[in-house]
Parts: structure tokens; C-alpha cells; sequence
């Protein structure tokens, strides 16, 4: 099986999301799709490299793929850990609801490619 991290999907969410970091870092932002945008592509960039940790990690399981039920749990995760721990702990976070909506839209894509698989 060919490795998660050659997928189309990973490869344009990684450049998209490396463009918007760039962009926001040299104070160029793009309104809307800086805000929104890297939380939308957090599971197609995050997901996928988790794939790949698992498959080479454990031999008995290369063909490893994402169930609906992982998903789910990594869509809780990040929002517990962005939207609920990390505001609570430093400034440098800020509790945004509509990020958890843009993780959910990220995950169903993501979700959505690899059952087309």
C-alpha cells in the first residue's frame, strides 16, 4: 500500500497550510482563510502522518487505515486540547467554536478520500 504521506490530499493541505502559515507570520493574513483555514486542513495534514507513525511502528499492521471511530476521536481530541485546554492555559490560544466546525468539515473530508480509496 502506498504511504499516506504521498496522497494528493496530504500533499496540497500541507502546501496550502504552509502558504497560510507563512502569509500569517509576515502579517500578510488572507481574511477568513487564515482564521479558518489551517483548522480546516489540521486532520487531512495531522491524520495521515499518524497513519504512516502507526504503519511503520507495528509490522502486523502496513495496510492500516482511519475508521470513522478514530476519526471521531481525533476530532475530540484536537477540539478538548485547542479550543478547551490550551485558551485555558496561555494567551496565546483563543477559544474559537467555529474551529471545532472546521476540524468536523476537515476530518469529513479527509474521511470522505480515504473510503473512496
Amino acid at each position: 500500500m502506498k504511504s499516506p504521506l504521498s496522497h494528493p490530499l496530504f500533499l496540497v493541505s500541507l502546501g496550502i497550510y504552509l502558504v497560510l502559515f507563512i502569509l500569517k507570520k509576515t502579517h500578510h493574513p488572507i481574511p477568513f482563510l487564515s482564521d479558518y483555514g489551517a483548522d480546516f486542513l489540521l486532520m487531512p495534514v495531522v491524520m495521515p502522518f499518524a497513519q504512516y507513525v502507526i504503519r511503520l511502528s507495528d509490522p502486523r499492521r502496513r495496510e492500516f487505515v482511519f475508521t470513522w471511530h478514530h476519526l471521531l476521536v481525533g476530532w475530540i481530541l484536537f477540539s478538548l486540547l485547542f479550543e478547551g485546554l490550551f485558551p485555558a492555559l496561555t494567551d496565546r490560544f483563543t477559544r474559537d467554536w467555529w474551529d471545532v466546525l472546521a476540524y468536523v468539515l476537515g476530518g469529513l473530508l479527509f474521511w470522505w478520500v480515504n473510503k473512496k480509496r
